[in-house]
């Protein structure tokens, strides 16, 4: 994983631009004591998070790839995460449609 700031984006490959955190919905919901040693939380408006330690890859919906990786992760996740496929798909053709609709009017 590349870390070098002096390089162009396309020479970089993979690298660790962001921090991710996610909602710890036990905490959350069960109003667990936020002491627990064996979960480090912060809060971020008032909601308890954990930082996201796994690796991951991040896809902003604007990027000009995101199209053809979102409708294939869609496409995969289908059959055991329903909701999340159709929520893509919906997310996507709203993309591409507010894409077409600022080249329009440039």
């Amino acid at each position: 994983m590349n870390t070098d700031p002096a390089l162009a984006d396309h020479e970089r490959g993979l690298e660790a631009k962001f921090r991710a955190f996610k909602i710890d919905t036990m905490a959350y919901e069960l109003a667990l004591n936020l002491t627990d040693p064996d979960r480090q939380h912060i809060k971020i408006g008032g909601i308890p998070q954990i930082e996201v330690t796994v690796p991951f890859f991040l896809v902003q919906f604007d990027d000009p790839f995101a199209p053809n990786a979102l409708r294939a992760y869609g496409r995969d996740c289908e059959f055991k995460y329903p909701k999340l496929a159709e929520d893509l798909r919906t997310k996507l053709r709203e993309t591409v449609m507010l894409r077409a609709s600022k080249e329009n009017h440039e």
